[in-house]
Order: C-alpha cells, then sequence, then structure tokens
C-alpha cells in the first residue's frame, strides 16, 4: 500500500535532524494508507447519500398517500394571521390596504389556498368577495375544468356550507367533530376562523384575534432581529474579507501534526453509527406501538430518544484513541482544547450574523433548485422538518424537549463531527493546495454533507448548505467549536421561538 502521511511542517523538519526521519513520523503522524482515505470517503458519502435518498422517498410517499389534499403552506397561515391582526382581528386597518397582500393567496392554484383566500376575504374585505370566488370554483368543477379528489369534495362543500350562511348572516348548523377536526387540519388557522364565525362563537374571535396579534408583534420583532443581524453579518463577512487579504487574520486551525485517515474514518464511524441508532429506534418504536407500552409511545418519547441518539453517537469519538491520537491532541484537533467558553459567546453571535447573509443566497439557490426539480420531476413536497410539526400541538414538555434537542443537542453533535472531526480531516486532506482553495473546498463538501443528512428535502440543501459555511467561517476564524456551536443554537433557537409563537 501507498503511504500517505502528511509531511506537515514537523514532519519537513526532520530532514536536517539526525533522528531517522521513521521514529520522528511516528511521535507526530499517524499510519494511513490510499484504502483508509478511500474508504472513509466512500463510507461517508454512501451513508449520506443514503439518508438524504430516504428522505426523497418519504416525502414523495407522503405526498402520494396525501392525494390531491394538501395543508395550507406555514407561509400561508402565516400571512393570514398578520392580515387578520391588521384588519378586523385587531388594529382595524382598511381593507382596501390589505386586499392586494390577500389577493396573492388565491393566485396559488390549490383549492385549499383558494379556500384559505375565500374565508379571510369574507373577514377583511367584504362576504361578497369571498362568495365570488366560491362561486367561481363551483362554476370551474361543473364545467369540468377543475378536478377534485373526494376529500377535496367534502372539504369544498363544508367550506361552502359555512361561508354561504356566514355571508347570509344565519349560524350553521354544525359540522360533525370529525369533518371540523379535518377543516382545522387542512386549512390551519383559515379553518379556526371559519369555524368560530359560523357558529357566532365571539370569545373563539376574540381569541384568535389576539392570538393573530401576538403573531404580527412577534414577526415584527423577528424582522427587526434578522434585519440588525443581516447587517451586522455583512460587516463581519467583509471585515474578515479585508483583514484576511491585508494578512492581518490567520487561520485558528492547527494543522501542525498529520492524522492521515484517522477523522474520515471517525466520522465515517459516526455517522453509520448514527444512521444504524435511527432504524434500531424506530425499529423499536414499531414493535412496542402494537403492545401494551403504546400509551407511552408519543412524540415525547422520539425526542427523548434522538436527545439519546445524538450522545451515544458522539462514542465514535473512542476511535482515533484506538488509533493513536492522544485525548489532548484530539481536543485540540476537533477545536475542543481548554478555552474561555465565555469569550466565545459574542464571536458566536457573530458567526450567526455571517450566516444571514449566506442563508439569503442559498434561499435564492434554493428556488432555483426547486423550479428545476418541479420542471422534471413533477411537484415536489414542500420543505419541512418533523420538529416543526410537532410545534403546533405540542404542550409545555414537548416544547421543552423541542429546544433541548435542537438547541442543544444538535449544536453538540452536529458541530463536533462535522465542523471538528470532517472540517478537520478535509482541511488537512486538502492543505497542499494552498489556503484558499483549501478553505473553500473543506467548507463545500462537509456543508453539502451536512445539509444533506437532514430531512428538509432535497431543495432546501442550499439554505442549510449556507447556514454551514458560515459555521465553517466561526470555526476558521476561533479555531473553537464554541462559536460555530454558539451560532448553531442560536439559528435554531430564532427558528423555534417564532414557529412557537405563531404556530404553538
Amino acid at each position: 500500500m501507498t503511504d500517505m502521511r502528511d509531511q506537515g511542517p514537523s514532519s519537513r523538519a526532520t530532514k536536517a535532524d539526525s533522528k531517522p526521519a521513521r521514529a520522528v513520523l511516528s511521535e507526530d503522524s499517524i499510519s494511513s494508507s490510499v484504502l483508509t482515505h478511500l474508504l472513509g470517503w466512500i463510507a461517508a458519502f454512501s451513508v449520506g447519500g443514503l439518508m438524504l435518498t430516504l428522505v426523497l422517498i418519504g416525502a414523495r410517499l407522503s405526498l402520494k398517500e396525501g392525494g390531491g389534499l394538501q395543508p395550507i403552506q406555514m407561509e400561508q397561515e402565516m400571512t393570514g394571521q398578520m392580515l387578520y391582526a391588521a384588519g378586523p382581528g385587531g388594529m382595524k386597518v382598511d381593507s382596501s390596504l390589505l386586499f392586494p397582500s390577500l389577493a396573492q393567496l388565491k393566485n396559488d392554484d390549490s383549492l385549499v389556498s383558494r379556500l384559505a383566500f375565500v374565508v379571510l376575504a369574507t373577514e377583511v374585505d367584504s362576504p361578497s368577495e369571498g362568495v365570488a370566488e366560491l362561486e367561481a370554483i363551483h362554476e370551474e368543477k361543473a364545467a369540468g375544468t377543475l378536478a377534485l379528489s373526494p376529500e377535496e369534495e367534502a372539504l369544498l362543500d363544508d367550506v361552502s356550507v359555512l361561508v354561504f350562511a356566514a355571508a347570509s348572516g344565519e349560524r350553521a348548523d354544525e359540522l360533525p367533530a370529525e369533518r371540523a377536526e379535518s377543516l382545522r387540519t387542512t386549512l390551519g388557522f383559515f379553518g379556526e376562523l371559519l369555524l368560530a364565525k359560523s357558529s357566532g362563537d365571539q370569545n373563539a374571535l376574540d381569541a384568535l384575534g389576539a392570538s393573530a396579534v401576538r403573531s404580527l408583534v412577534a414577526l415584527i420583532v423577528t424582522v427587526l432581529w434578522f434585519v440588525g443581524f443581516f447587517l451586522g453579518g455583512i460587516a463581519a463577512l467583509v471585515t474578515l474579507g479585508i483583514l484576511g487579504v491585508i494578512g492581518k487574520l490567520k487561520s485558528g486551525l492547527s494543522l501542525e501534526r498529520s492524522t492521515g485517515s484517522v477523522y474520515i474514518e471517525t466520522f465515517a464511524i459516526w455517522i453509520g453509527m448514527f444512521f444504524l441508532l435511527q432504524i434500531i429506534l424506530e425499529g423499536v418504536t414499531v414493535m412496542l406501538q402494537g403492545g401494551s407500552l403504546a400509551v407511552y409511545m408519543g412524540p415525547e418519547f422520539g425526542l427523548i430518544s434522538s436527545l439519546i441518539v445524538m450522545f451515544v453517537s458522539l462514542s465514535a469519538l473512542v476511535w482515533p484513541l484506538i488509533r493513536g491520537v492522544s485525548s489532548a491532541r484530539l481536543f485540540e484537533d476537533i477545536g475542543l482544547s481548554r478555552c474561555n467558553v465565555f469569550k466565545e459567546i459574542l464571536p458566536g453571535f457573530v458567526t450567526y450574523a455571517m450566516g444571514l447573509p449566506l442563508l439569503v443566497v442559498g434561499l435564492m439557490l434554493s428556488m432555483v433548485v426547486a423550479f428545476v426539480l418541479n420542471q422534471f420531476f413533477g411537484e415536489q413536497p414542500a420543505a419541512s422538518h418533523p420538529i416543526q410539526e410537532l410545534i403546533g400541538g405540542g404542550d409545555w414538555v414537548m416544547i421543552v424537549l423541542i429546544y433541548l434537542v435542537a438547541c442543544i443537542a444538535a449544536p453538540i453533535t452536529e458541530e463536533i463531527m462535522f465542523r471538528g472531526v470532517l472540517y478537520r480531516y478535509l482541511r488537512e486532506f486538502s492543505r497542499a493546495w494552498g489556503l484558499i482553495l483549501s478553505i473553500i473546498f473543506s467548507m463545500l463538501i462537509s456543508s453539502f454533507l451536512f445539509a444533506a443528512i437532514h430531512p428538509q428535502g432535497l431543495s432546501f440543501i442550499p439554505v442549510l448548505g449556507a447556514l454551514a459555511v458560515a459555521f465553517c467561517i466561526g470555526r476558521e476564524w476561533r479555531g473553537s467549536l464554541i462559536a460555530p456551536m454558539v451560532a448553531h443554537g442560536v439559528s435554531n433557537g430564532a427558528v423555534m421561538t417564532l414557529n412557537v409563537v405563531l404556530f404553538g
């Protein structure tokens, strides 16, 4: 086998040393070969690709099982809440100012979006607008230009009964519990509003108005938060770029001692273990759901299990020790050597801020990817995360567990393995290419794998990858993993908090 020990600075220095080269290398380098590097790469990308494939298959199956009836999209539901809060639900803004934004709902060809427009137009503008759109839907159906599934026809009938009753000032008969729940599930906020209005439940309407106003305030605060950090992120990126060009900024990463293929082996072991533990967890869940323990197999069980899986998977860090890396060297290499944690908090927020301008770029690329996928492979499932789906019906215990998973466990585990182990390996592997090329290569490879193993789907890879690039910048800048961990936790926490306020 061909020896692939990296000739770092300490190794080059031995040419003038009287010691035999092999003796010096044994102190600073870990033996590796072409085969160990190759197997590490194959294993890491194979498992990552398999996880991405399963996500895509699951999303397609979910889309097919749902038939033609898909729930209202979260951004549309949020738009509805904002318009209701600005109009009849709170601020009483003139409807003529709100209608242009409201009309965007019916620009979507889906029945669910058009029915959402019907419900909100009846409230925000006038009953005639909602009734006119509803009549147009019925005319298209009668003419055969609008094909509906049985579920869609049932939804259209229920909405029609309630809207026509509300428009005429009459109280509609109460829907059966199952159909009312289907209305809430499919139309979300719009379904709740229609049920409250048609039944004349003023308390429910007041509660919806108060909730919409809170959501509007939360959105305003969120916009200010993101705009502030976005501008700060641009300033930070420009500043770091200038300092790097003039030579005032040096990498915080130590690559003086070679570890060969040890860290790609470690990453491959981790991602394989993580995937296997998830499969085992799913199998155990399925088996227990059919028995007497089914009552304990709720979403809380899944979240607690995810916490355990994430931290247990870090046992893969034993592998470098087995391969001859000392514990002190391991912690230094992956960015967990002694450092002032509190001193890294501010750089963590700066790293988070740098991620927001990159996130905008990622969002634009994501739209391009989604467009291409839709053109070649038909309608693609909307990007979503299982945790987001738990927020709507979760109690305080569920919310706490979600924050523990998203803001503590995931940042610690993923930063150690992606920006610690994998990024360190990639930088060493490519350092002969020059600093800039090595950094770009390492950022792109590690960020792609990071994005690929998440459940949001193929079109969302540019978004998650953009954030991962920012975490890599933080790692390169600080050397320590604390700043990327803080940035990762803040990013997840901001998204989770917005979801909890809007949909919790």
